[in-house]
């Protein structure tokens, strides 16, 4: 018994294969078509048919969005990633702040250990130079 799987019922919505050498490289692969009835001879299409911005899946009846205007959702947006911190910018700003006593905890806790691991000495500055 042959196999008839692959054949259709006239009317219905088909897809036919565009080949390579009539297509770029964005370009779709396949052109949205009915499958119709004719007596006539067949004649090879020349220029494919511009396939709709939805597709309907026929399997589930879905409604494909057209994936040239998705957009990223505005939780991944730029500015969501930039906090909002009030530290001081440098000592002068710290001495100032409200909770000073625990920045100079802090910046003392630092230099402590940054001359504990001898990371860093210090060191009087060059004659003529100036310091940042």
């Amino acid at each position: 018994m042959p196999d008839i799987k692959h054949l259709r019922v006239f009317g219905t919505v088909v897809y036919t294969h565009i080949p390579k050498q009539k297509r770029k490289k964005w370009d779709p692969k396949s052109e949205k078509d009915k499958l119709e009835f004719t007596d006539t001879p067949t004649q090879i299409k020349d220029d494919p048919v511009k396939v709709e911005s939805t597709m309907v899946d026929n399997r589930s009846g879905m409604v494909l969005r057209d994936r040239n205007t998705l957009k990223a959702p505005i939780r991944y947006n730029v500015s969501s990633f930039i906090a909002n911190c009030n530290q001081p910018l440098n000592r002068d700003e710290a001495i100032s702040a409200p909770h000073k006593n625990e920045l100079e905890d802090a910046m003392h806790d630092e230099i402590t250990s940054l001359h504990e691991n001898n990371t860093w000495s210090l060191v009087n500055l060059p004659q003529g130079k100036v310091a940042l």
